[in-house]
Parts: structure tokens; sequence; C-alpha cells
């Protein structure tokens, strides 16, 4: 996704928060781990000139995050893309669509980034795409979110 976003303008990633938690019942799920087994999460926004666009969250297993995915610990302001693309060991899963809701892990880091204060579609949800990368049977989620701003510039495809 950053090379798309790059072809839209110039594209800065800040890092909004890092932290270690317990997983969600819904995040549990898509790892296919059990309910409240400690994860690290990384949650960032991307601005496309100056304006924030896209919010991502990424989630791994605590002990993963220290082994096979360690290096989401070092990427600091580097994306995502720049530790998954061009490994073969990667595997990842379709994408699964959704609308965020308030109680979703997602909902919060958006929220904080003009996900909230108005819709970003005439259906009124804020849309957001997950898929799971596996590397040694070891998943982690990526989820990104289509802020309000991003439908201002989003190519238009033609009927």
């Amino acid at each position: 996704m950053t090379n798309g976003l790059r072809a839209l303008g110039h594209v800065d990633l800040r890092v909004t928060r890092e932290f270690a938690c317990a997983v969600s019942s819904e995040e549990a799920h898509a790892l296919h781990v059990p309910r409240r087994t400690p994860v690290w999460v990384r949650e960032v926004v991307m601005a496309i000139d100056g304006i924030d666009r896209v919010s991502a969250r990424s989630v791994t297993p605590l002990l993963a995050s220290r082994g096979v995915w360690s290096g989401i610990r070092r990427l600091n302001t580097r994306p995502l893309a720049d530790m998954l693309y061009g490994d073969t060991d990667i595997v990842r899963s379709p994408f699964a669509w959704r609308q965020l809701m308030p109680g979703d892990p997602f909902y919060g880091a958006v929220r904080g980034h003009g996900g909230v204060a108005y819709m970003p579609s005439r259906a009124g949800c804020l849309l957001a795409r997950r898929s799971v990368f596996w590397r040694k049977q070891q998943p982690l989620i990526v989820a990104e979110c289509f802020l309000p701003a991003f439908w201002d510039i989003a190519p238009k495809r033609q009927p």
C-alpha cells in the first residue's frame, strides 16, 4: 500500500503508539491464539502531503515480536512494507474488509486521527481492511483504515 500512497503525494509515516497488551477476542481469532494472549501492537498514521490519510495497526504475539517478527520493534518511522515484501518465507492471507465500530481495538487508534468526526463515505462508515502475514507459523495482523481525508484524493473509478 505504501507505494500506492506515494503515487498520490508525499508520504510521511509517524508511529503513534507501540505497546504490549492482551489480545482482544476478535484479533485472537485472526491470529489463531487464545484470547488474552500477550501481543505487541504498533499503530501508525500515514500522511500524504501533510494530511493524515491512513491509520494502520499491526499485531503479533509478544513472543513472535521478540523472535520471527522482531523487526517490527526496530522499524521506527519506516513502513512495515520494508520488512514484509521481498521475503519469500512470508505468506499473506486474503484481505478481509469491515466497518470499524466502537469496541473494535482499532477504532480507538483511528478516532484520534480524524476518523470519527465525520465519515469517509456516503454509506457513513469507517472502512478498514486486514490481512494476516505468516512467517514460520507465526502470525502478524496488518490492519489499515482509510481516514475521511483519504477519500478526497483517492482515484475515482469510472463505471
